[in-house]
């Protein structure tokens, strides 16, 4: 089994617990995800945005597949039920992105990409 062969299970063993807890309560309504930090880098008044592009793909290659299940079911015990919903989930939301190459400070807002 190769973690890293696909994108899916880079997802953090914390969110698909989650996941499977809604999942189990019926809770499969719209979900908001954010990537920020909380302050910036030591020595630094500005960030500049970079690998948009990077994200996009790997939102759009999102995928568990048959081996991935198989991981998780094995090493984690997940049930089938909810094996079944990740193996059918694609990403199918907005991304809101600062521009690739924008400067931006503590507090920027982003644009949909």
């Amino acid at each position: 089994m190769n973690p890293m062969k696909t994108p899916a299970l880079f997802t953090d063993l914390y969110e698909l617990t989650t996941a499977r807890a809604y999942a189990a309560e019926h809770m499969d309504q719209s979900a908001v995800f954010e990537l920020t930090f909380r302050k910036m880098p030591r020595n630094r008044n500005y960030i500049v945005a970079a690998g948009i592009g990077d994200v996009l793909e790997f939102l759009a290659n999102f995928r568990f597949d048959d081996e991935d299940l198989e991981y998780l079911r094995q090493s984690h015990g997940f049930p089938e039920e909810f094996l079944k919903r990740l193996r059918d989930l694609r990403f199918t939301g907005d991304v809101f992105a600062l521009p690739e190459g924008w400067p931006f400070w503590a507090g920027s807002t982003a644009t949909k990409t």
